[in-house]
C-alpha cells in the first residue's frame, strides 16, 4: 500500500484489513491467479462498506 493512498498508516491498513478479509472469503471461488490490488487515493475517502462493495463487485468480475 503506497503512501500516495494516505500518509497516515492507520488508514493504510485500515483498507489492507479490509481487501485481505474480504479476499479470504471467496478465495475459494476464485480462478487460480495471482491477484494485485493497488488502491486509488479515492480509497480513503470510502467508507468500510463502500470498500467491501467495490471490492466484492471486483471479485465477481474476476470469477466470469
Amino acid at each position: 500500500m503506497s503512501r500516495r493512498v494516505s500518509t497516515d498508516a492507520v488508514r493504510r491498513n485500515r483498507i489492507k484489513r479490509i481487501a485481505r478479509d474480504s479476499f479470504r472469503k471467496v478465495r475459494a471461488d476464485l480462478p487460480v491467479v495471482d491477484i494485485l490490488l493497488i488502491a486509488r487515493e479515492s480509497a480513503d475517502a470510502e467508507d468500510n462498506a463502500a470498500l467491501r462493495a467495490d471490492l466484492d463487485s471486483l471479485w465477481r468480475r474476476l470469477r466470469r
